[in-house]
Order: C-alpha cells, then sequence, then structure tokens
C-alpha cells in the first residue's frame, strides 16, 4: 500500500506507527532489499481469518 497521501513517516516508522497506534501490522516494503531503499509503500499479510482482514479494513478505512 502506498501511504504517502497520510503520512511521510519513513516505511519502518510508518509500519510502527500502523502497528501501535491503528492495530494493523504492515511490513516495510524496503525490509526485502538489502540495501536500504525507501518507496513510501507497505505490505500486508493475508494469510488471515475473515474476521481479522474484516476488522483490519475497517480500522484502515478510517485513516
Amino acid at each position: 500500500m502506498d501511504y504517502s497521501a497520510i503520512s511521510d513517516l519513513s516505511e519502518a516508522d510508518f509500519a510502527m506507527w500502523l502497528t501501535g497506534e491503528i492495530g494493523v501490522a504492515a511490513i516495510p516494503v524496503s525490509a526485502f532489499y538489502t540495501q536500504p531503499r525507501e518507496s513510501g509503500v507497505v505490505r500486508f499479510c493475508f494469510a488471515k481469518k475473515q474476521e481479522t482482514l474484516a476488522l483490519a479494513l475497517e480500522r484502515l478505512a478510517k485513516l
């Protein structure tokens, strides 16, 4: 998810904020590169129960 319209935090900081404040865990895309590379994008895991995904969507919709 491109979060540039929501925040100018680094990917790692945004992922930590999203987890701590919103209750939805995200993975910074930069974590998949050997050299630091900021793209303003985070990833989510969709291998979850439907109820968990629905709750995450409710929380994200408030952003």
